[in-house]
Formats: structure tokens, C-alpha cells, sequence
């Protein structure tokens, strides 16, 4: 039983103390009218009308909650205890009832004690311990009774009528009967729910002993607050890095524990993320101070379903160490193999020059047209090699920026002349849109925020076809100067928006569109554009053209 499921056992918990509370409502609902019916053919004395009265009030009461409550209310084990109680006291009651009608001392006494083991026995799954407790109740309450008739010590009158009712043969029977009747329902489904909690309860710490096993084989760390920063769980790779066990943190505030020199560092970022100074986004963090190890720290919000409040923080550590010295040596590598390249590249583009310009004879029309061909594809290569080594200085941080105060309006001048006679060839208009006053100077290099409007035209006329058009709009408002690139090409679809800036990536309609191209500009233009303290967005409908916005603060 320890091994199943806690939710089956709750299941079948409810489906018993159900089945129960249904079997007992028809059985009351059953003898209602003939109790009544009794009672009113044998004229009865008006006090024992309580009986039947109580009977009909509490066995309607089962009903509704049968019928009309019974999905609702049955989910909870204290409606049904509060179910049952009424229930059973209706039973009793009736059956009290039932045997005054008949009367008689000795009839009553030898039906009563039968007919209820019996009926309990249908309507409870009865076990053999209860014997136990049944003879023993039934020994006291015999006894107690058996003086009281005979009037050797006080009536107890737990019912509400006369004394002299208590010493009338048949009350006897009753007295003994719902006495017994109500403290065995209440032992008897103490016994249940007490059963069924210690089965619970033992399903549940081996259901969290497997939990607490499978967290602390976890690679990551995790730590687990509350909703006041209270510790609730630290795993044994958490724990490290905090530098303090589990048990010496569970239950305390965050606050109250005192960070030790190593573990400096990852307090800080808890601290931050109780600040909200980061969510959502992953934090890297060296951490340790010999042989530091890099960690990608994570955090979520868990949320009651009801309130809608957080109730946990869960913080989680990556160690990415491993991942950070091999991305290193992927650098390192692709830097070694750029530069290896530039220089015959280089070499053979100042040997294509030359023999343009005659230097080693004179050339034909078509030794023109190849040459000519064959430089191109060669600074195109150099192009690349170029920008890969700018991405991998970016990656290491040694990507040099020269600021300079100057009008962003003549890094755009030029950069659209260049690419004016490309775009009239292809049949594209090429247009800009300054504003009425002078453009304010911003503090940038000029060198790389000429590769981003390079890289953004270049684009917008790739993948727009003959006929259509790329214009820029410049204007400068709350301290910003914003540059937005429009076309009306081929568009990007939105499952590849969000890519859009990664390394490497080009969207699938541009693939087929233009097959030259490695995917690296718009990376290089977003890392550019936001060393500037500026950003770059993007807008697209599939088919009808893209927007990017490229804003500067100005200086």
C-alpha cells in the first residue's frame, strides 16, 4: 500500500466513506414513511415523536447531500465526516424508533444487538478489530443501563425524554443501542482516517525521499525560498556553493544568514534577484577565487494557482565552465584560421588589382571580366573572414570602440551613396528622409556604426526585387537619434523573428531568395549597436517587406 500512489489512496477513501453515506441514506429514506406510518396506527405517546422527527430531518439531509451536493461536497473528507455523523445518528434514531413501535423488553433486547451488527456489517466494510471494541461498549453501556432500569444510579437521559421513559423495557434496548451505535462510529472511522493518514504519510516521505534523491543527483544547484525569503530546500551542489549545508540554512531568512568570503558572490546575485533586478534572463557568474568556476544562474517564480501570488523562488546553477572553456578554444581556433586566411586572401586581391591595372601585361576584354569577377568573390571572402574575427573578439570582450562626438547624418550620407548606384542597377529606389532640423551629435565610432547601416541596406536591397524600394527615416526626439530602414522585400516570417540576431542564422525564405550570406550581420550590428548604449528592433510581414529601428542616444 506504501508503494501506491498517494492520490489512489485518497480516490479510494472517498469512494468508500461514499459508498457508505449512500447505502445508509436508502436505508434511512427506506423506513422514513414506515416508521411514521407506525407511529401513527399505534397512537404513540407525543414524546417519542422526536425519533421519527429527527429521523426524517437528518435523513433529508443525507439526501440533499447525496443528490444535489454529492460531486461538490464529497470532495473534502471533513464534509464527509460531518455527512456521515448526521447520517448515522438518523439511522440510530429510526432504528430506536422501530424497536419502541414493537415493545416488549425481551423481543427488543434480543433484536437490537443482532439486527444492528448485521446491519453494520452491510454497510460498513467491518473488521474483525472492531469485535473488540463492540464487546466492550457493549459490556459498560449493558451494565450502566441494567442499574438504571433498576434505579440504582441516575438516569444518564441522553435522549431528552423522561426519566420515566429511561426505565421502560423497550428504552432499555435503545439506550444501549445509539449509545453503542454512535461511539462505534466514531471509533470505527477514527480507525479509517487514521489508517489512511498513516498510509498517506508514509507514501509521502517515500515519495519525498525519492524527490530529495533525485534533486541531489541534480548536476545544477538549487535553492528554494518562500514567499517571506525563507530557505525551503538546498540541494548538496547549492549547498557548496553557499557555503552552508542544508540544515544549517532550513527555516531561516535570507537575510539572517551571514555570507562567507567565497560564497560572496552568489549572495549577491540572490540579493539581485529579491531586488528583481534580473528575471527571466540567465546570469553568468564566476565563482570561487583559486580555481573559479563559471555558473549560468536561472531563476522562476512558482505561483499558487488561486492567488495568483508567487509562493516560491527557485533559483538554479549551471555550472558551464566546461562549456566556457571549449567555446574559448572554438574562439581561439576560428581566430587562428581567419587570420591564416587574411593574408593570401589579401595577397591575391592586391594580385588581382595588379593585373587589372596592367601591371603584368595587358589583358583581354573577357581576362577582364573574369578578373574582375574573381576580385569581387575575394573581398567578399576577405568581407567574412573580416567579421568573424569581429565576432570573436566581441565574444572575448576585446572588441575595440573608438568614440567620437560627431552628427550621426554623415555616417548615414555616405553609407547611402555608396550602395545608390547597386540599388539603381537592380532597379530599386534608394531615398532618405532627414529631418527639418540639424541632427544633434551623438558619441559614436564612426567605423562600426558604418557596418550596421551597411549591413541593414545591403540587406533591404538582397531581398527586394526590381521595382521596389528602401528608404530610411531619421529623426531625433527624447534624447535618441532614430534611423528606421524599411523595405518592401520579402519580409521575414515570424517563427524566425526571434532568431533574427543570433550567429549564424538567415531565415529560410532569404536562403532561397539570396543564396550568398553567412549570417553574421545582423548579430554584429545588434552587439555594435547596444556597445553604443542604443538598440535595434524589428518588425516584418511575410511577403510585404521588414522595418528596422536603430536608435542612438546622442551625446
Amino acid at each position: 500500500m506504501q508503494d501506491r500512489n498517494v492520490k489512489e489512496q485518497y480516490d479510494e477513501l472517498l469512494k468508500n466513506v461514499q459508498t457508505n453515506l449512500r447505502v445508509r441514506s436508502y436505508i434511512s429514506a427506506f423506513f422514513i414513511p414506515g416508521f411514521a406510518l407506525i407511529k401513527w396506527l399505534f397512537d404513540l405517546p407525543i414524546h417519542w415523536a422526536i425519533f421519527p422527527i429527527l429521523g426524517i430531518l437528518f435523513a433529508l439531509s443525507a439526501i440533499y447531500y447525496l443528490l444535489f451536493l454529492r460531486w461538490k461536497v464529497f470532495k473534502t473528507l471533513f464534509t464527509l465526516s460531518i455527512a456521515s455523523t448526521l447520517i448515522t445518528i438518523a439511522d440510530l434514531l429510526i432504528l430506536g424508533s422501530l424497536l419502541y413501535v414493537i415493545g416488549g423488553f425481551t423481543f427488543g433486547a434480543i433484536l437490537a444487538l443482532p439486527l444492528y451488527i448485521i446491519y453494520a456489517y452491510l454497510v460498513y466494510p467491518f473488521r474483525w478489530q472492531s469485535y473488540t471494541v463492540l464487546a466492550a461498549v457493549l459490556l459498560f453501556f449493558s451494565a450502566t443501563s441494567f442499574l438504571e432500569y433498576f434505579g440504582t444510579i441516575p438516569s444518564f437521559n441522553i435522549t431528552g425524554v423522561s426519566v420515566e421513559a429511561n426505565r421502560n423495557p423497550s428504552f432499555f434496548a435503545v439506550n444501549i443501542l445509539s449509545t453503542l451505535g454512535l461511539l462505534f462510529f466514531i471509533g470505527y472511522y477514527s480507525r479509517i482516517f487514521s489508517d489512511k493518514l498513516r498510509e498517506k504519510s508514509a507514501a509521502l516521505l517515500i515519495e519525498r525521499d525519492r524527490l530529495d534523491a533525485v534533486f541531489e543527483n541534480l548536476p545544477e544547484g538549487v535553492v528554494v525560498f518562500d514567499e517571506i525569503r525563507r530557505f525551503v530546500y538546498v540541494n548538496s551542489v547549492a549547498a557548496n556553493l553557499l557555503g552552508y549545508p542544508f540544515i544549517a540554512v532550513s527555516g531561516k531568512l535570507f537575510s539572517d544568514i551571514a555570507p562567507r568570503e567565497e560564497a560572496k558572490t552568489v549572495f549577491h546575485l540572490l540579493s539581485q534577484w529579491f531586488e528583481r533586478a534580473w528575471r527571466g534572463d540567465a546570469q553568468e557568474v564566476a565563482i570561487g577565487s583559486r580555481a573559479p568556476r563559471t555558473f549560468r544562474a536561472r531563476g522562476l517564480e512558482i505561483k499558487d494557482p488561486y492567488r495568483k501570488t508567487r509562493v516560491l523562488s527557485v533559483i538554479i546553477f549551471t555550472d558551464i565552465s566546461r562549456d566556457t572553456i571549449i567555446n574559448k578554444m572554438k574562439s581561439e581556433f576560428i581566430s587562428l584560421v581567419a587570420h591564416q586566411l587574411r593574408t593570401p586572401l589579401s595577397a591575391m586581391k592586391w594580385n588581382l588589382n595588379f593585373m587589372l591595372e596592367g601591371e603584368y601585361g595587358s589583358i583581354s576584354d573577357v581576362q577582364r571580366g573574369a578578373l574582375e569577377k574573381e576580385l569581387q568573390q575575394t573581398e567578399r571572402m576577405i568581407r567574412i573572414v573580416n567579421e568573424v574575427l569581429d565576432v570573436v573578439r566581441i565574444e572575448e570582450g576585446s572588441y575595440e570602440y573608438h568614440f567620437v562626438a560627431q552628427p550621426l547624418a554623415s555616417v548615414i550620407h555616405d553609407v547611402v551613396v555608396s550602395f545608390t548606384g547597386s540599388a539603381k542597377r537592380k532597379g530599386i529606389t534608394l531615398s532618405v528622409q532627414w529631418p527639418p532640423q540639424p541632427l544633434p551629435e551623438a558619441r559614436i565610432d564612426p567605423e562600426r556604426i558604418r557596418m550596421v547601416f551597411e549591413n541593414l541596406i545591403e540587406n533591404a536591397i538582397a531581398y527586394t526585387d526590381s521595382g521596389g524600394s528602401v528608404s530610411l527615416l531619421v529623426t531625433s526626439r527624447d534624447g535618441m537619434v532614430e534611423v528606421v530602414v524599411q523595405d518592401t522585400g520579402i519580409g521575414i516570417a515570424a517563427d524566425d523573428m526571434s532568431r533574427l540576431f543570433t550567429k549564424f542564422f538567415r531565415a529560410k525564405n532569404a536562403i532561397l531568395k539570396e543564396t550568398e550570406g553567412h549570417g553574421l550581420g545582423l548579430f554584429l550590428s545588434k552587439s555594435i549597436v547596444e556597445a553604443h548604449g542604443g538598440t535595434i528592433t524589428v518588425s516584418s510581414n511575410l511577403g510585404k517587406g521588414s522595418s528596422f529601428v536603430v536608435t542612438i542616444p546622442v551625446a
